[in-house]
């Protein structure tokens, strides 16, 4: 695993490759091969800060009481709490169930325990619940007030997370103490985290790579065929169904938290062309399939520029900030030109994107290169070597790249 330097590691997890995660640029923070994290509703919790300041956290004091009434131009504000279960398809039921539109600020984690904000638009004259409870208590929404604008992305000032790392012996806790006296300033690399990707089936930048080239059978191929081990048995069947030409069985064998590919089955056996299929899809799935595709290369191009440099310090000195990799990135600038030539045979597909209906889903922004953690704390059980981490992080970080420099592991 090591290259020989002190400052680098290089990763030999597949699903690191897989989405250009190259690198451990934190050596310092490896905690052993025994301390492990698992990513399920009570060992993975996330909390979204609001720009004020103000956590989202359940509001179990609003389950009873009276109805909340409507006037035109409100919204109400809830805390809406999910168990493995992505925000879009929370969202989605949310906005079936209430007949209403329904803002967010941000995606949450599909695995594990989250809670955010949202905002539903007032239909006038109409009451609202204080509380909800969907999917059997998976989704749970609290009244938390009146607001006069909705929740647009990046309506956030970043995320409150409460993780537990298993195995941990005292061992550990001395290195875990030490490294809580610096961490607040040590830049870890700005990776796009596993679930941007699909952490049990990462191919969402897959489906964008195709779209960018408009290879619509492609596309549909990725989208609901291709099975991948970890996933849930129903779904493996369905998958391989649909790649034997059963579309029939398929669309009935995917569960309904898989929207999309019901969608896409259910257009096919209509008699829908490949291409006709894809366009009628929502215009925020395909740009957050596009978007995926621009994560991967910026994955990719932020590994192979740490270790040109040697570590992630070396290469801070040269580049805070680098562009999203895109057909029209500004390239005006040493640090943006190097870190985009760096892509190497991925800069001919990025090419070929300018000339794509779909190169309109394609951002244009531009990321910090590395994020430090906040307010890090932490509480060890010693009666059962467990300790649970509490930090903080800003919007665009996410903590499984920092849990990832700590154990070395993806999940567990």
């Amino acid at each position: 695993m090591s290259d020989g330097s002190k400052a680098v590691l290089l990763s030999s997890e597949p699903l690191d490759l897989s989405v250009g995660m190259y690198v451990y640029a934190r050596p310092e923070f490896y905690l052993g091969p025994t301390v492990k994290f698992v990513k399920n509703v009570m060992g993975f919790k996330v909390f979204e800060i609001g720009l004020e300041g103000d956590i989202a956290r359940p509001k179990t004091d609003e389950v009873v009481g009276n109805n909340v009434k409507c006037w035109k131009g409100s919204f109400l504000r809830y805390v809406l709490c999910k168990e493995n279960i992505p925000t879009l398809d929370a969202v989605e039921l949310v906005r079936k169930v209430l007949n209403s539109r329904v803002s967010y600020a941000g995606l949450k984690d599909a695995e594990g325990y989250t809670c955010q904000y949202i905002t539903v638009k007032c239909v006038e004259g109409r009451s609202y619940s204080r509380y909800y409870e969907l999917l059997k208590g998976k989704i749970k929404m609290w009244f938390s007030g009146v607001v006069y604008e909705p929740l647009r992305r990046g309506c956030l000032s970043g995320n409150y997370f409460e993780v537990s790392l298993l195995n941990v012996s005292e061992e550990v806790l001395l290195k875990v103490d030490s490294m809580a006296r610096k961490i607040h300033e040590t830049p870890i690399p700005n990776y796009y985290g596993y679930q941007r990707f699909g952490s049990v089936r990462p191919v969402t930048h897959v489906i964008g790579k195709a779209l960018l080239r408009e290879n619509f059978e492609e596309v549909i191929k990725w989208v609901l065929g291709n099975p991948y081990p970890k996933e849930n048995p129903r779904t493996i069947a369905a998958r391989k169904a649909f790649e034997e030409g059963r579309l029939e069985e398929a669309v009935k064998l995917f569960p309904k938290s898989l929207s999309v590919e019901k969608f896409l089955l259910r257009k096919l056996i209509e008699g829908y062309t490949y291409e006709r299929a894809v366009k009628s899809l929502d215009p925020q799935y395909l740009r957050i399939y596009v978007e995926s595709y621009q994560s991967y290369l910026f994955n990719v191009a932020l590994s192979k520029s740490i270790l040109r440099h040697e570590s992630l310090e070396n290469f801070l000195k040269k580049c805070e900030v680098a562009p999203l990799p895109h057909p029209k990135a500004r390239l005006d600038d040493r640090c943006s030109a190097e870190f985009i030539e760096g892509l190497d045979e991925e800069v001919e597909t990025l090419k070929e994107a300018s000339k794509s209906s779909f190169a309109k889903f394609m951002s244009k922004a531009s990321r910090e290169v590395a994020f430090t953690v906040k307010n890090f704390s932490y509480e060890y059980e010693k009666f059962n070597n467990v300790m649970k981490l509490k930090f903080e992080l800003d919007p665009s970080a996410y903590a499984t790249v920092f849990l990832r420099e700590l154990t070395h592991k993806v999940n567990s």
